[in-house]
Formats: structure tokens, sequence, C-alpha cells
């Protein structure tokens, strides 16, 4: 078995250094380096080819230098110290890991006492209470009972109000003679977030930070160890904004919770320390690892402005994976989503994490599915070893100038809300709904473009696939003591969603599926790109593609589409065919009452081809979802 240092003097002569090797490969400066890209794209614009545009806005650049991070403020910080650019402990997770808090989406007190034992034997650490309510000291009692409560820590949102479920267990762990700093984790009051929600919320805002007082004084004698101010930013994230709008609300949320405590007679190092953050991590890697190094940066600088000290500048931090960007079809790709998003979530320094089942936005409870869920973030934990290194994202160019980036402008946003009166009034006025609003519009128009890929919804379809089935929409409350319009959730597969949806009661009614024709004109391998794509194209959307013949002459394939008693065909062929091919196809389709269209664009024979009968085109540029449901119309899909 080599060891490294043989492995070291066999490659290497005695006589060699890194000194001598790096000689041999001079430092090249981003002079030389961007002469050399703008070579390989040839001729094409550096700024249109290898700068990124994020959904927040943000200019990514292919490469990122010392020199772009020379002027941050916080570059030289540690882990464990103000302003928790780092990480909220200066151990990181040696000491002590981030807690596995998979929510255990369970109604009544002893399906969740099942589920939580069961967890806990595998593994998990904290018992996330998601659709649990628990009304009177029996039903606490019957959910924790012989559960670990000194080893594992709580994760309860309480809407409104936390008080009265904080009593409850409170009362609970002297019952069982536990000591008050048992009771550990968070039971969370959050009204914001039930609102941004729900629309609505049952006691004025006075009464419900008057209760939120209450919360914390009751707290400080009771259970000194739990957080018991919620900040969640899922309505937001699950309505399709971006990271430096969550980030904005979460801070005008978290500011907003602050000074109405703080003008009731609290000190701000009483009760920043008892806010628990919970933020939802979607797939863009580096953004949301980002986000929660620039939301501890943030609030920090928050916390300070209230006065408040160094040690209660630290915010704590669960995260979830993301709804947004989940899938009814093909739902093991979900898989794939929620790793990146849980490895993200890590790096981030979360103190908590729950990872979504492949087939949670379907409601699905799968034993298999949760395992495999959970065991993401113990692989995580144990086997890539994560827990052992500080702050991994720390010093990279490019993460400390996009964190940094993403804090600035969600500072911006956040002035903006509290030049408006606060998070409170903002949302009572509409302007985070606008946000969301309009970025969710931006991204769901990039999906119908597929300027962002989706696999296996827009692009990569399975077409044997069947989806699974949507859960059950939940109704807001729809009046209250306070109001405001709710935040509609979203997924960006939606819009996909409803066409095979569509298609798959045509296939039940009809007994077979909506079905175009593909009119390959000569030998498709000689454009075998142009034609997989476009059957890509329809296949997305739940049609069935005959393709698979290329035919020698247009009537050939009139003859053939006439066969297979399709409405609509596609013409594909080369671009040098498509000037005889088109004209002499097209009539004859159109003779046969088959709607044309053709796969590429018409350049300067567009008049002369819709005289021929062509009614649309297929391209890159065309908006695939919005063709899909004209052609989806044209067959009487509905």
């Amino acid at each position: 078995m080599f060891s490294r240092d043989r492995l070291t003097r066999e490659l290497m002569p005695m006589s060699a250094t890194p000194e001598h090797l790096l000689a041999d490969f001079p430092p090249a400066s981003y002079e030389e380096w961007r002469k050399a890209a703008e070579k390989l794209i040839k001729g094409a614009p550096f700024d249109k080819k290898l700068v990124t545009t994020t959904a927040e806005g943000i200019a990514t650049q292919p490469i990122y230098r010392r020199e772009d991070v020379a002027e941050l403020p916080h570059a030289d910080s540690l882990p464990g110290q103000a302003p928790y650019l780092r990480g909220r402990l200066a151990a990181g997770y040696l000491e002590q890991g981030w807690r596995v808090s998979q929510e255990l989406p369970c109604a009544t007190p002893t399906a969740f006492n099942t589920a939580a034992r069961a967890a806990v034997e595998a593994g998990q650490t904290e018992l996330n209470a998601s659709e649990l309510s628990l009304a009177s000291a029996a039903d606490v009692a019957a959910a924790l009972k012989d559960l670990p409560l000194e080893k594992v820590s709580l994760n309860f949102q309480a809407g409104a109000n936390a008080l009265p479920l904080v009593r409850l267990l409170a009362a609970h762990a002297k019952e069982r003679g536990l000591a008050p700093e048992a009771l550990r984790g968070c039971v969370a009051s959050d009204p914001l977030a039930m609102l941004a929600r729900d629309g609505a919320l049952p006691s004025a805002l006075e009464e419900t930070y008057g209760q939120m007082k209450a919360l914390l004084e009751f707290g400080q004698r009771e259970t000194p160890s739990l957080e018991l101010i919620g900040v969640n930013t899922a309505p937001y994230h699950d309505g399709g904004c971006n990271a430096v709008e969550e980030l904005a609300f979460a801070l005008a949320t978290g500011a907003e919770y602050l000074r109405a405590l703080i003008s009731r007679g609290l000190s701000v190092d009483a009760v920043a320390p008892r806010i628990r953050f919970s933020f939802s991590v979607g797939s863009d890697f580096f953004m949301e690892l980002a986000k929660l190094r620039a939301a501890r940066l943030a609030w920090a600088q928050v916390v300070a402005a209230f006065g408040g000290s160094p040690e209660a500048q630290a915010m704590r931090i669960h995260a979830r994976t993301a709804r947004w960007n989940k899938t009814l079809i093909d739902p093991h790709t979900n898989i794939l989503r929620a790793t990146t998003e849980a490895f993200s979530a890590v790096l981030g320094g979360c103190d908590s994490l729950h990872v979504g089942a492949f087939d949670e936005v379907a409601g699905g409870n799968d034993p298999i599915a949760s395992r495999l869920a959970r065991n993401t973030q113990l692989v995580l934990a144990e086997e890539c070893e994560t827990r052992r290194v500080l702050d991994p994202a720390g010093g990279s160019y490019y993460i400390e100038w996009l964190t940094d980036t993403l804090a600035t402008r969600a500072w911006m946003v956040f002035q903006e809300l509290e030049r408006q009166g606060g998070m409170a009034a903002a949302l009572i006025a509409g302007i985070p709904q606008r946000l969301t609003e309009t970025t969710a519009r931006a991204r769901l128009t990039a999906v119908g473009q597929r300027k962002s890929t989706v696999i296996g919804v827009n692009n990569y379809p399975n077409p044997k696939e069947v989806s699974l089935r949507p859960a059950p929409a939940k109704r807001a409350p729809s009046t209250g003591a306070v109001t405001c319009a709710p935040v509609p959730p979203r997924r960006w597969s939606e819009p996909y969603e409803a066409l095979r949806a569509a298609c798959e009661a045509y296939r039940a009614r009809e007994g077979h599926a909506p079905t175009i024709f593909q009119a390959n004109i000569g030998e498709s391998r000689l454009y075998r790109a142009r034609a997989d794509w476009t059957s890509n194209f329809f296949r997305v959307g739940g049609l069935e593609v005959i393709a698979d013949k290329d035919f020698a002459t247009p009537e050939a394939a009139a003859e053939a589409a006439r066969a297979s008693g399709a409405k609509v065909a596609v013409i594909t062929t080369t671009d040098e065919t498509y000037a005889t091919a088109v004209p002499a196809l097209a009539p004859l389709l159109r003779q046969a009452g088959i709607t044309v269209l053709v796969a590429g664009q018409a350049g300067d024979s567009e008049a002369a081809w819709r005289e021929a009968g062509v009614a649309d085109y297929v391209h890159v540029r065309a908006n695939n979802h919005e063709t899909l449901v004209r052609v989806l119309a044209l067959l009487g899909v509905k």
C-alpha cells in the first residue's frame, strides 16, 4: 500500500520541490486569461457568453480574484465572532453538529409519537412537528411519551401565539422531573409568517405583540433554553421570491419583532437570542450557501443598530429544502435537488435542517422517501465529514463577494420596507406580495421559455412516467382582526404539470394520448440534434410524438401523416432542405386537415410559408409552454 509520502517520492525527483514546479507554471494576469477566454468564444460578446445574471439580477463573472474581495470589511472575521459571517459557533460543527430536524407530518399526538420514536432511533436529533396541534396536557403527554427530551430538541411552529403550547410543554417537563433547561430548540410564535401565508391574523397586532411579550417573560422563568420567536420565510420562498427579497423580508420581520418587544419594556439582549430564523434553501448552490452567510452578517447589523451586544447579534438558523422547485413529474429528481440544497445549507452554517422527501409536495409519507431524506443529512455529516471543517466556503473569492453583494442588496430592500412602516405595514399594503409576484412571474416565464431547465419537466421528459398526484390545497381563513392579500404558494413545474394532467385525462377519455406527427424529411441522422430537440419540445407537454420514420419525399410524409390520424404535424429537416420541403409539404398537410408547424425559423420565407399553410414555428426562442397550450387546444385537450 502506497503512503502519500512514498507516492510523492516516486513521482517527483529528489531534487524537485514545489518551488521548481511553480517556476514551470508562471502566474497569468487577468488580462491574459481574458484574452485567452475571448479567443475560445470566437468573437462572441464576453458579457453575453460568460457573464450570468441570476434571478436576483446579480451579474456573476466567470472568474473572481483577490482584488474582488480586497475591500470587504469582514474578510478577516473568525467563526464564533460578531458579525458571525463565518458561523455562530467558534468550533463550527466540531463540538455540536447541526440538528437533524426532519418534519414529521402527523396530525394526531399518537401518530406523531410513533413517528418521532422511530425517527429518533434512526438518527433524528430534533422533533419537528409541522402539522401537529396540541391543545391539552393529555395531548402533550401522548405526543412526547417515552421520547428523550433531555437528548433531543423541539421545533414546533405555534402560529401567532405560542404561549399556551409553551405552558403545556413546561408543565409536562416538570411532571417528568426535568430541569427547565432540558427543553431545548424552538417553539415559535411567528404572526407575520401566518399573516403572509393565510392573509389573516386572529388578533390585532397590539394584542399579538402583547402575547409575544408575555411568552418571553414566561420563557425567561420556565423555559430558558427555548427559542420562542420564529421568522419563517417559507411563505415568500414558496411564492417564488428570490434570495435578496427573502433576506430582506427576514430582516424586516425580525426588526419588527425586536421593535415591538423593546417598546414593551424588554431588552434587545433578552429578545434577539430567542429568535430562530427559518430559511428555505433552493437549488442555486452558491447563491443559497451565500444567503445564509449574508443573513448572519446583516442580522448582526440589525441587532447592533438596536444596541444589542455582540453575543445577541448571533443568528439562529433553521433551514429546509425548498418546495418551489420540487416536482410531481419525474419526482425522483427531487432527491438530487434536495441533496444539493442540504449541502448548501450545511456549508452555509445552518443550526438545524429539514430535507424534504421526494414525494413531499404530493403530500406523500412514503417510509422509503422519508428514510432517504433523513439519511441525506446523516451521509453529509458522517461520510462526507462536513462537520470536521470550519466554514468550508470561507475565503472563496466568489462566495465572499456574493455574500457581501447579497447582504448589501437585501439591506437596500429592507430599508425600503422600514420606510414603509415596517414589515406588518408593508404586508398590509401588499408590498412583499407584489415583489414576490413580479419575481415569480419572471421565473415562471424563464421555465416556459426553457431558459431555466427543470429536468424531467420542461426538458428530458420520461414519456412513460406517471406523475404523482398533487396534495389537496389547504384553505386559508378569509377574515380576521388583521388581513392582507396572502402570498400564494407556487412551484415552477405547476404549468407543465397542468399540461401533463390534461393529457392524462385526454388519454383516459379517448383511449390514446394526444398525438403530433413529426415529418422528418431526408435522413434524420443528418440533423439528429434538431430532430431530437423537436420531439422533446412536444413530449414535455404530455404529447405522444410519432417520429420513428424518415421520409424521402414530401408526398410520402403527407401520406404517413394522414394515416396516423394526427391533427398536427411538425416539419423537420436540414437548413438547406427547408426551402423546398416546406412549400411542397405544407399544402398537402393542410389539404388533409392537419395543422402545420415548422421546427425552425422562417426568416425571409415567412410570408411564403404562411401562404403555403404553416401555422406556427417551434425554435429555441419560442415560448415552449405557450406553444404547447396552443397545440393542445388544437387537439381538443382541455
